[in-house]
């Protein structure tokens, strides 16, 4: 408790209340709740590591100064520290993060949050601000209109991007702002964003990604494994938001007994992306066809491929190529007869199959 007591003192010169009624508060609140349910010291600290957890980076509002936030801020302290203690005293669970290594974090996040967190808050926050009227009658007119205009400006501000996420939830692109039609619990789901025009595509690829991921997560608690196939890969690093929430996900595929397989035909322009090569050079398994000058000439120097082995992949027929398994390299030669029903499935060249003729239903 007496460190608890200190985040006070440490509040008072980084953001105020947020840290020393928030986080202090939730964590004080929780010591109380396991002590007068007689619990143990060991249950009273993963109590008070759980009631501060999600009171770190918080922003102030300022909550004094703004009608009614106080109240709900405090009152959340008493409800997230009398649930954590409760918790911990009702439930075997482990908590293995110590309270002095959330007390430290704590306390630098909330002095960062000052300088970088709070003026975005205070911007937005101060037309809400409580004003006292004889103070007001002591400030310049010339003040006040400076005031005036500068709190215009920040709510037409906070209007537009009100307006700009309306866009995505009631307007003209609210295509994933209702309740999905997609049966997620087939063995076999297919994603198109084919028709997705230029506004929706970037938001379209970070819901289905977010997708795959929950339904790789799934199956691995489950333990099964998923296979994610992705055709045009390219297309995913078109978006710096889509390219690093993917690149994220294709690290967590791996680690949930997922098996991720990319296909572009486009390799210059995916190698041109940091993020794209990195997961490419880290890919244990790559299937390398015919390549272009350019590409031949990237891909043997992300991979650590010689020129005579590259030689696989240069005027290279259909179905031939140069597989990478490791540290591995085989040459192959794949020429699948053209007159059975496994290759007028497969194909995809003008003219042939069932989706080369376009009458494939």
């Amino acid at each position: 408790m007496l460190k608890v007591g200190s985040l006070f003192r440490v509040a008072k010169v980084t953001t105020g209340c947020n840290l020393e009624g928030y986080g202090a508060g939730s964590a004080a609140i929780a010591a109380a709740t396991v002590h007068l349910k007689n619990g143990t010291p060991e249950q009273m600290e993963k109590a008070m590591v759980l009631a501060m957890s999600p009171t770190i980076g918080v922003p102030c509002t300022p909550r004094v100064l703004v009608p009614a936030l106080c109240t709900a801020h405090v009152g959340g302290a008493i409800l997230g520290g009398m649930y954590a203690g409760r918790l911990c005293t009702t439930v075997e669970m482990t908590v293995n993060v110590p309270f002095d290594v959330m007390f430290a974090m704590a306390s630098l996040v909330h002095k960062e949050s000052a300088h970088h967190i709070v003026p975005t808050v205070v911007e937005y926050m101060e037309p809400f601000f409580q004003r006292t009227a004889e103070v007001e009658s002591l400030v310049s007119e010339e003040v006040h209109k400076a005031d005036k205009k500068r709190i215009e400006e920040t709510l037409e501000k906070a209007k537009e991007i009100a307006l700009s996420l309306e866009l995505f939830t009631t307007g003209s692109l609210d295509i994933f702002g209702h309740e999905s039609t997609v049966d997620l619990d087939k063995r076999i789901v297919v994603f198109d964003i084919h028709g997705l025009g230029e506004q929706l595509k970037p938001t379209g690829l970070l819901v289905i990604t977010d997708t795959i991921l929950n339904r790789v997560t799934l199956n691995w608690k489950k333990g099964k494994r998923t296979h994610i196939f992705i055709d045009e890969f390219h297309v995913v690093f078109e978006n710096e938001q889509s390219g690093i929430f993917f690149n994220s996900a294709w690290r967590q595929f791996r680690k949930r007994n997922g098996y991720p397989t990319a296909i572009t035909q486009n390799v210059e322009y995916l190698l041109d992306s940091v993020q794209a090569s990195t997961m490419l050079s880290n890919s244990e398994f790559v299937v390398m066809l015919n390549q272009a000058f350019s590409d031949r000439a990237k891909l043997s120097k992300l991979l650590n491929i010689s020129d005579e082995q590259m030689s696989y992949v240069t005027n290279a027929d259909a179905g031939c190529g140069l597989i990478k398994y490791g540290s591995a390299l085989v040459p192959f030669i794949n020429r699948f007869p053209k007159d059975t029903e496994l290759y007028r499935l497969m194909t995809t060249r003008p003219g042939e199959g069932v989706f080369g003729s376009g009458n494939a239903s």
